[in-house]
């Protein structure tokens, strides 16, 4: 199995999916009736994996597996005593209790439909306070006190961590996402073995154990091969005894280096091959501009001073200082920029 991780977005890796790029990769439910169908996901669980299972063949030539067994919605998480305290079962409770309460949302929750507007709408909850956190910082906020309440995805793995209350969707707001495999209809044909291995998934990882693996993987730094062969083995899809693995020389940063070195030397080629056809570009524009700027000098000091204002921040991201003179520029100003532009999208801004 050659993985092929990093596509991000849903387009990208269906896009990959389409064009024989990859054989297979995990989607949701909702996320194809909505962003690849431009369908609105109404109805029932079923009734969305219905409708995607029915359209892809026809319109893509793709195929949906059966569901993993989980759903991975949004999810509105609070702390156990908090719960407690304010007996907090249900979002409709959320929403009595709301007006003395602060929500800590991510930017992308508070903006979107199927997010906070719509949670507005369906409940009719007013927090006393909403402020946006980043992904990274807002399950630390809660267990912390310092917000009451955040959104998140019903297989966060630092739900479990903290032990936080998801509370009941009661009135099904929130769309239904369910996780399957989307296949292409080659491997279908020509790899049937293959779809019967992944079929034997199907109905057998609820949320709960779908929450362990990513504490697994996010909180303890598991290998993620090693993960997987560890689930896989509970759920008894594969037999023999599991190699024993020490911490000392398995897990950890050198375990995660062994453990994907493959996948690692493949995306460093690939780094080097996109980094490389970019900068030649760069270069074959701040070349033959250097030249222009050396004969005519009438315009080069207001050119000069632009060029350094573009690349000042670019340049800190990239460490300019390092790169060999000649190409520094033309450099910073490609590779930094994109480099600050895939921070700025990571955290939500982009």
């Amino acid at each position: 199995v050659d993985r092929r991780p990093g596509f991000g977005a849903t387009e990208l890796a269906f896009r990959a999916l389409r064009s024989g790029a990859i054989d297979v990769y995990p989607e949701y439910t909702g996320t194809g009736l909505l962003v690849l169908l431009g369908e609105p996901p109404r109805g029932s669980a079923g009734d969305v994996y219905a409708r995607v299972a029915e359209q892809f063949p026809r319109r893509f030539g793709t195929r949906w597996l059966p569901p993993l067994g989980f759903e991975n919605t949004y999810a509105i998480a609070i702390r156990k005593g908090t719960a407690d305290s304010l007996r907090l079962h249900t979002l409709s409770d959320l929403a009595r209790a709301a007006p003395g309460l602060r929500a800590g949302l991510t930017p992308d929750f508070i903006g979107r439909a199927d997010g906070l507007p719509g949670l507005l709408r369906a409940y009719g909850m007013r927090f006393r306070d909403v402020r946006a956190l980043l992904p990274a910082v807002k399950y630390r906020a809660l267990d912390a006190g310092d917000i009451d309440v955040v959104d998140g995805y019903a297989t966060d793995g630092l739900i479990e961590r903290y032990d936080f209350r998801v509370l009941v969707d009661d009135r099904r707001f929130f769309p239904p996402y369910e996780a399957a495999a989307l296949i292409t209809g080659r491997l279908a044909t020509e790899n049937p073995a293959a779809v019967a291995a992944l079929t034997e998934l199907s109905g057998r990882i609820d949320v709960a154990r779908m929450r362990r693996l990513n504490r697994r993987v996010e909180v303890e730094r598991v290998p993620i091969p090693q993960v997987a062969n560890e689930a896989l083995r509970e759920l008894s899809l594969i037999g023999g005894t599991a190699t024993a693995r020490t911490e000392s020389s398995r897990a950890g940063f050198f375990g995660y280096l062994r453990a994907t070195r493959a996948t690692l030397l493949s995306l460093t080629l690939r780094h080097l091959l996109l980094v490389s056809a970019s900068l030649a570009f760069a270069v074959l524009i701040g070349l033959p501009l250097g030249l222009v700027l050396e004969r005519r000098t009438g315009g080069a000091e207001s050119v000069i001073r632009g060029v350094g204002v573009i690349q000042t921040l670019p340049g800190i991201a990239l460490l300019a200082f390092m790169i060999m003179a000649g190409i520094r520029t033309a450099a910073v100003i490609d590779v930094g920029t994109a480099t600050l532009a895939a921070f700025i999208g990571a955290g939500g801004l982009g």
